[in-house]
């Protein structure tokens, strides 16, 4: 898997309101996703699923490492990247089953939601502290 810190050149990050199903919530979160197959390179897959679900791209990536989102269960990663001076490309191109929506925010309003709690999803929150 991997997660995007998306940053823009003006100091926005790039954050996305998704819909989660099994809690039947909405919640803060980052963009990311699988890569298509476990041979793929995690940073291909960044930018795929940063462009796919924002529409925006990024000049410069910072690779801030992995975490293990459930290691007493699976053996999967969740790698993390810092992509620096986002611009808009055009517009997001979900998949069928996504229901989210793009809003930016400046790094510091991000850091304070992520700060206070209010990120509730754990494998964003962890991407978010690689992030930071």
């Amino acid at each position: 898997w991997v997660n995007i810190v998306p940053v823009t050149r003006d100091n926005q990050m790039i954050l996305i309101d998704q819909y989660r199903h099994a809690t039947q919530a909405q919640y803060i979160e980052i963009p990311g996703g699988s890569t298509h197959n476990q041979k793929e390179d995690p940073l291909l897959a960044a930018k795929r699923e940063l462009r796919e679900e924002t529409g925006y791209e990024s000049s410069e990536w910072v690779y801030c490492g992995f975490h293990c989102p459930n290691p007493a269960l699976q053996n999967n990663r969740m790698h993390t990247y810092l992509a620096l001076n986002c611009e808009k490309v055009g517009e997001p191109e979900l998949d069928p089953y996504e229901d989210l929506t793009v809003r930016l925010m400046p790094v510091d309003e991000a850091f304070k939601l992520w700060s206070s709690g209010e990120i509730k999803h754990s494998l964003i929150a962890a991407s978010m502290a690689m992030g930071f």
